[in-house]
């Protein structure tokens, strides 16, 4: 039985391929050698007497001990890695980085920011961008808003924010305003897609239990405000969730004669657990859950 904990280098190491599943991913983030890897990982299961990892050509799985010891050592490295970074000098300890959808920052997010800053002037936060899912693994995320969610789970918070609304868009007066007639104009006009989410019509037409309606025609762009604004220039119908057409939708620049279906898809706001107690990132959080109370999904 150990009276004191083993070396710290072996747990993180250790901790590095559990979580990454290969000793030569856990050595590129640590910055060492593979063997050195591989020998501070058997140093740690000859002192604790246990197999902690199962070696294949595939990788390395976590056995019974190793998972339960995973479990109680990551979040024990976030705090200590928290703890860091409280007292860390210098700018970067005093700036959060938000990652989201480019488009969701663009056409949600900035139009309110402003608000955050004037009632915040002290927090500083950068945003990146992403297209798929947020990646807290690097270190370099303290905050993330996303519809798709991490496979690992355990060690972040989730803040549910808004269901997602979808349906189709274009410029006053392309379509019918009566949705009926609406829904049979569609079929002959040219409908427009997005690469960075090609399955929005069908999903559209599965929600709105649409039968038969051909969705694999018409024109695809590269981004999203590129098919926005085909749409708001009468070149076809778009198709968008209502959080990113909302103040179009206010405006007038566009409308939605066919309606808006949910798409099963939710907005979260998501960071680590074990940053629970940054009263930046709680600040922030309940700047960004009034403006959700405040934002009229339909």
């Amino acid at each position: 039985m150990f009276r004191t904990l083993p070396s710290l280098n072996g747990l993180r190491a250790f901790e590095a391929v559990a979580r990454l599943g290969s000793f030569s991913a856990a050595a590129d983030e640590l910055h060492v050698t593979y063997g050195a890897v591989s020998r501070l990982v058997k140093s740690l299961e000859g002192q604790l007497e246990t197999v902690l990892l199962t070696r294949s050509r595939q990788g390395a799985a976590m056995t019974g001990p190793g998972a339960q010891l995973h479990s109680r050592l990551r979040p024990a490295l976030e705090l200590m890695r928290v703890g860091v970074d409280e007292i860390s000098a210098g700018e970067a300890a005093r700036t959060l980085t938000l990652s989201c959808y480019g488009t969701f920052l663009m056409r949600w997010l900035m139009p309110r920011f402003h608000r955050f800053r004037e009632s915040h002037p002290d927090i500083d936060i950068n945003f990146t961008t992403y297209n798929d899912v947020p990646d807290f693994d690097d270190r370099t995320t303290d905050l993330a808003i996303s519809t798709t969610l991490p496979e690992k789970m355990d060690c972040l918070t989730l803040v549910p924010l808004f269901d997602e609304f979808c349906g189709p868009v274009c410029r006053p007066g392309f379509l019918s305003s009566d949705r009926t007639q609406a829904l049979l104009q569609l079929s002959d006009v040219t409908i427009l897609h997005t690469k960075t989410r090609l399955s929005a019509w069908a999903d559209w037409a599965e929600a709105a239990e649409l039968r038969g309606f051909a969705v694999n025609r018409g024109e695809t762009f590269e981004h999203f405000y590129f098919m926005l604004q085909a749409a708001a220039s009468g070149l076809g119908v778009a198709i968008g969730p209502h959080a990113l057409v909302a103040d179009d939708l206010a405006s007038g620049q566009l409308v939605a004669p066919m309606g808006l279906v949910a798409s099963g898809r939710r907005y979260h706001l998501s960071y680590r657990t074990s940053a629970e107690r940054d009263s930046r990132i709680l600040d922030f959080q309940n700047w960004l859950l009034h403006e959700v109370q405040i934002f009229e999904n339909p």
